[in-house]
């Protein structure tokens, strides 16, 4: 017995000195009965917590009828050993991305597993891919068929954005009379979204171009981060509700108020991944998950959907490449322009997948954290804008000159803006426009680039070294959305830059931004008093507090506030949503009027 003994202290002394890991688990509950120290070294638990724990805490993407089918044909005799690329969890929660060779011991009922950290290698492999893509796509650029191509396509770009500006416009337009009946309303939605529809068809064309030619650009901004992503979280949700599916968003560790990255990419793949996720998912649940840490972020997308066979794991990230059914809307250039977008922002995005259980995609980034301030809140208003109040000395009408070329694009400004109040002036191409500049001396000019007789660029350009305007305000806009355009008009001395089809929030936004005055909002209707009287919330003490942090004004308090007592009593989630859309609404009035219902 003691001879035994000192072979077997010898033998895990032996595996011990191995670097790879070496694990032992039972083959019925999964339970780890040796780890050497490979183990402990890889994954950061110590022995005793590893020796109380089963592989599917290392593996929490696997589940243990997924592992028992796996490992089957061990028990059966029908294959003598197995290999898995998997991903095991370190106790910091980072994956790992390892190799596992599995046999199994008949005589003591147990599995011998061992394990080696492929994550060098497979970074090393994904490198190479990436050099050798980067490699073709030089070659491709330098062809001047590529170049063709890319001119075409910004071409056929612009034409068609261009009617659908006057379309989008005119529906969001619409939408604010409140004298339409619910099928008029229905109607417009339908137009809406259908040009919506059709803009997102064109965006991932014109995006797979420009990033073909190289001429796709990072531009990062600040902004707030938890609003942007509850915004995507609160879109999906509804999408994923509507189709019958639960989404969950979780965010595993303290967000920064306010980060910089290039806000309108990192939408673009969020929305992508999301909503790939629900569109191959039919029942089951759709995971959104976000971890900051040391200014660098995790993404995390799981679902419950179809899966993807292995054969397909590298083909999804081509261009025009579908999975599933016909029926499928979309380009087919969803995952190709996420992948890219992610490596431009010095990122990877890597998937894993179970056929028919699922799959889940992820990525991280860098990400800095920014200073916030309030004007990086999203300024969504909450109701409609019918008119404003100026704040300066004169407390006259703002003046606002529209130059387009295109009378139908100018007509929807124009009637959205004198709607509100503002005193509009028109012209149709360069030199009408300044010479309207000098007589009228307006306080914001919004322009189009391309005109007749003097174009945007050379407008703008002869606006600035007009003296009676030295500080005047100027947006221009353009249904060439390339960052080059955009990059050229604000380096010329244009103070911001509007893509058509323009959305009107954000142009009203953007003229809040520059000119001194208050929005004047449509009144809300007493029904909606009612309906949210009608959510059951905190304590009397709880709502007492709360309503103290919003007199303070303190966004960052109410917001950590109200995540408190949905953590304390899911129950109150639809309390808490409320509060949080208030918020980011900047609706300070509604919400103290709402947290009185509860105090």
């Amino acid at each position: 017995m003691e001879v035994a003994n000192i072979e077997l202290k010898k033998f895990k002394k032996t595996l011990d000195m191995v670097l790879d890991c070496v694990f032992m688990f039972d083959a019925n509950t999964f339970k780890l009965i040796y780890v050497n120290k490979g183990v402990t070294n890889q994954l950061g638990y110590s022995e005793n917590e590893l020796l109380s724990m089963t592989l599917l805490d290392i593996n929490p993407y696997l589940t243990k009828n997924q592992i028992q089918q796996f490992l089957a044909s061990l028990i059966k005799k029908s294959k003598p050993s197995l290999t898995l690329e998997t991903i095991h969890q370190h106790k910091n929660t980072t994956l790992i991305q390892v190799e596992a060779f599995f046999q199994y011991i008949q005589e003591e009922d147990f599995f011998v597993a061992i394990v080696r950290n492929i994550t060098e290698r497979k970074q090393a492999e994904a490198k190479l891919q990436q050099d050798i893509k980067k490699a073709e796509n030089t070659k491709k650029i330098a062809e001047i068929a590529n170049q063709a191509k890319t001119a075409f396509l910004a071409n056929i770009s612009h034409e068609l954005r261009t009617p659908l500006n006057g379309i989008l416009g005119y529906t969001q337009i619409l939408k604010r009379d409140k004298k339409l009946t619910n099928k008029q309303k229905d109607s417009i939605q339908i137009i809406h979204r259908s040009g919506e529809h059709l803009l997102m068809l064109i965006n991932d064309i014109l995006d797979l171009s420009k990033i073909e030619a190289g001429k796709l650009e990072i531009m990062p901004i600040d902004f707030c981060f938890p609003a942007f992503l509850q915004d995507i979280a609160d879109l999906m949700k509804m999408r994923a509700t509507q189709k019958g599916i639960a989404f969950e968003y979780e965010v595993l560790h303290p967000l920064p108020i306010a980060v910089k990255a290039d806000e309108k990419k990192l939408r673009q793949i969020l929305l992508n991944l999301l909503s790939n996720a629900i569109k191959f998912t039919n029942e089951g649940i759709i995971n959104f998950r976000v971890i900051y840490y040391n200014n660098r972020v995790r993404f995390e997308i799981e679902d419950t959907g179809t899966g993807i066979p292995n054969e397909h794991l590298e083909t999804i990230f081509s261009s025009f490449h579908q999975l599933g059914h016909q029926h499928h809307q979309g380009t087919g250039l969803g995952l190709t322009i996420s992948k890219q977008l992610v490596e431009m922002m010095d990122g990877q995005l890597l998937v894993s997948s179970l056929l028919g259980s699922g799959s889940i995609f992820w990525f991280d980034m860098p990400l800095i954290e920014a200073q916030a301030i309030d004007e990086l809140y999203r300024p969504y208003q909450h109701g409609t804008i019918v008119g404003y109040t100026a704040t300066n000395a004169t407390n006259s009408p703002f003046k606002i000159l529209l130059v387009d070329e295109i009378w139908q694009n100018r007509t929807f400004l124009v009637n959205l803006l004198k709607n509100i109040g503002f005193i509009i002036f028109e012209a149709s191409d360069g030199k009408e426009a300044l010479e309207l500049t000098r007589i009228n001396l307006p306080d914001i000019i919004i322009t189009d680039l391309v005109i007749p007789r003097m174009n945007g660029f050379e407008l703008v350009q002869s606006v600035r070294k007009l003296s009676q305007v030295p500080e005047v305000t100027i947006f221009a806009m353009s249904a060439d959305v390339f960052e080059q355009q955009q990059k050229k008009s604000l380096q010329i001395g244009c103070n911001e830059f509007i893509a058509k089809p323009i959305d009107t929030e954000a142009l009203l936004t953007k003229l809040k931004k520059y000119l001194p005055l208050e929005w004047i909002f449509e009144n809300i209707e007493p029904q909606e008093i009612a309906t949210n009287s009608n959510i059951v919330g905190p304590s009397a003490e709880q709502s007492a507090i709360l309503l103290k942090l919003i007199l303070g004004g303190n966004v960052k308090k109410i917001i950590n506030n109200v995540n408190e007592i949905e953590q304390q009593n899911p129950k109150l989630t639809p309390f808490t949503n409320e509060v949080k859309k208030l918020v980011r609404s900047f609706a300070m009035s509604e919400l103290k009027n709402f947290i009185k219902l509860y105090t």
